[in-house]
């Protein structure tokens, strides 16, 4: 498994791999995990990891002279607001020459495929599962797998071309990156989407692809973290875990805090952000007249995050803008939690999931009144909020357990097509 992002690191994408690595061995796969150390100066989660003993994991992502540049838009342990962007024409001309396809992780693949050939001297590796973004990670996954002949298989926890990260990127750059997906989904042995909307779209895509080519294993989450129960704060309470950045932002529910003002209602309402916001958001806060409901934090560790979702009376659950390929891994560990999600997304997989599991509602970003309803009944505290009560049975589909046990079987027919009648290793 080649993840850059682990435990103990704060970065949400190292979740997912770590709750595969969890349950893997229980299906008769002993999982190695190629993943990076928390670098000097980052702060390390001290959430207890549980990780089985047929687990290894090697912090050998990079060498130790590699630079890690901390990425202040996705770095929820930064507690200063994310700046509007000020960047002039000169410097998006020179950042459209120098910006490297793929980053520059990519530099990575070779070190990878070497690391990958020495282990196997040592160690059967049956196949090479390789998690991204960064999207260099599935290059070096595809370095690994021929090295040592093994299948491999690539996951993509977010669209890759399909992304609005993508599209800010220079022309040049992305039709490199548009080269590289086409040449590396034909070459895995499958690839993994987190939702039916990407996967669909990938189909679409690359349709000289066979559809089952292209599978999806939900995001999950781990049943022993469920939260006790909390009592509820001081003051009703919205809670976001995560950041806003890109076209995810607060403002939708910032105009819904002034319209309940205005109804004289949320004199005594907090929205509490769990990461970074955006200093346009806090500046039009302000604007609303609602400025004084905002507080936000660095990230939590994820136990004590936990607790603080499990204590509020409403978790709010962002998507990027209008972009409907994304479900963010925090509604799982809303889930989790139990409390009631309000969902502000365009109709897409995400708002499927939050009415199939009855976990909360959702609104679109310009159904400000909507929005407001919602919140004004979740934080009424004086009977029921209005929400339906979840689907427990639906809900049981994302435990880590089932989700695992699925990539598994995906594991075990990709290793019966390449290798007929033989027995795999563990």
């Amino acid at each position: 498994m080649i993840s850059r992002y682990f435990p103990p690191r704060y970065d949400v994408g190292g979740k997912r791999a770590y709750r595969f690595a969890l349950h893997l061995p229980e299906h008769g796969w002993q999982p190695i995990i190629l993943t990076g150390a928390v670098p000097e100066g980052y702060p390390a989660d001290p959430t207890p990891l549980r990780l089985p003993a047929s687990a290894r994991v090697v912090s050998d992502y990079a060498p130790s002279w590699w630079r890690y540049r901390r990425s202040g838009l996705a770095d929820g342990t930064l507690p200063d607001p994310i700046p509007a962007a000020t960047v002039g024409g000169a410097r998006r001309w020179v950042n459209a020459l120098t910006t490297l396809p793929l980053r520059r992780e990519v530099l990575l693949a070779p070190r990878t495929a070497l690391w990958a050939r020495r282990l196997a001297r040592s160690t059967p590796i049956d196949l090479v599962f390789a998690t991204a973004p960064p999207w260099a990670v599935l290059a070096q996954g595809f370095a690994a797998s021929r090295a040592v002949g093994a299948p491999l298989c690539l996951d993509l926890r977010d669209p890759w071309t399909f992304g609005f990260l993508h599209r800010n990127l220079p022309p040049w750059v992305r039709w490199i990156e548009r080269r590289a997906e086409a040449n590396l989904m034909a070459r895995a042995d499958a690839v993994i989407f987190t939702c039916d909307d990407i996967a669909s779209a990938y189909r679409d895509r690359f349709p000289s692809l066979p559809p089952e080519h292209f599978t999806v294993v939900s995001n999950s989450y781990d049943p022993s973290l469920r939260p006790p129960a909390q009592p509820l704060f001081e003051h009703p309470t919205i809670v976001h875990f995560g950041n806003c950045y890109g076209p995810r932002t607060l403002e939708p529910v910032l105009r819904a805090l002034a319209v309940l003002r205005r109804r004289g209602a949320a004199a005594d309402l907090r929205l509490l952000n769990l990461g970074r916001v955006k200093e346009v958001d806090l500046r039009l806060a302000a604007q609303l007249g609602v400025r004084d409901c905002i507080e936000h934090r660095p990230m939590l560790p994820y136990a004590e995050a936990m607790r603080v979702l499990a204590g509020a009376d409403l978790q709010l659950l962002l998507a990027y803008g209008d972009e409907t390929g994304y479900v963010p891994a925090k509604f799982f560990d809303y889930l989790l939690s139990g409390t009631p999600i309000l969902c502000i997304a365009r109709p897409s997989a995400l708002t499927r999931l939050v009415a199939e599991t009855g976990a909360g509602r959702w609104a679109e970003p310009d159904q400000v009144e909507a929005i407001a309803d919602t919140i004004a009944a979740a934080t009424r505290r004086s009977g029921d909020a209005g929400i339906a009560q979840p689907n427990a049975a639906a809900i049981e589909r994302f435990s880590a357990p089932r989700t695992t046990a699925q990539l598994a079987r995906l594991f075990d027919e990709i290793l019966a097509d390449r290798k007929p009648g033989q027995p795999r290793s563990s």
